[in-house]
């Protein structure tokens, strides 16, 4: 912890860095798949509303990701150099429903991390960044991809 501390202060003032942390529930043994901005005046988050069913989302054990698929944008957008950034993070990206409820928060950029090292050599990122493209591009929306391979 005391090397990214001593990290994230000697960014200059104008640099913010995001990075994907899985925050834990208090008093709980869950967490939240989240983006968090550093190097703004604020801490920001954006959370993962559908982490992977049964595989990090466990609804029937009390352990595992939260899911809040009804909550309508919230926590799932940030503000970084004047620009609102949506987030749809893994999982998502395959769904309709958070790009769908994400566009009524209207951001000025949607930002698609992925983790899929798990699934390389399969169809799955084939699919899931063609997903982003056809989206973003009927929404008239740039996009940002990271994926971890």
């Amino acid at each position: 912890k005391k090397r990214w501390t001593r990290f994230f202060r000697s960014l200059e003032a104008d640099t913010v860095f995001v990075v994907g942390a899985e925050i834990p529930t208090r008093g709980s043994d869950k967490y939240d798949n989240t983006m968090v901005s550093f190097g703004l005046d604020e801490e920001e988050k954006a959370v993962q509303r559908f982490p992977v069913p049964f595989s990090m989302y466990m609804p029937f054990k009390s352990i595992g990701a939260n899911a809040s698929p009804y909550s309508i944008g919230e926590n799932t957008t940030m503000r970084v150099a004047g620009k609102k950034l949506g987030f749809l993070i893994c999982y998502e990206q395959f769904l309709a429903w958070p790009f769908l409820s994400l566009a009524l928060t209207q951001p000025d950029m949607i930002v698609a991390p992925s983790n899929l090292w798990w699934c390389k050599d399969t169809s799955l990122p084939h699919i899931q960044t063609a997903s982003m493209r056809l989206w973003t591009a009927l929404f008239g929306l740039p996009l940002v991809s990271a994926v971890n391979m």
